[in-house]
């Protein structure tokens, strides 16, 4: 189970990443609310991430 965690946790971070270098390094010009979309879906990433981090630190 650990170990499941672990990597579902890695892909959280992975899938943040690439939301956060994509607003960050893309030349073309983001829309307002894509932006908003973006910056929502990654607090809800960091979210979960902290939830199974808790999780893991239980087991």
């Amino acid at each position: 189970m650990d170990k499941l965690i672990k990597e579902t946790i890695d892909k959280l971070v992975d899938q943040r990443a690439h939301i956060l270098q994509a607003i960050c390094e893309d030349e073309s010009i983001w829309q307002p609310q894509f932006i908003i979309q973006a910056v929502n879906e990654v607090r809800s990433i960091t979210r979960m991430i902290r939830m199974l981090k808790g999780e893991k630190e239980r087991l």
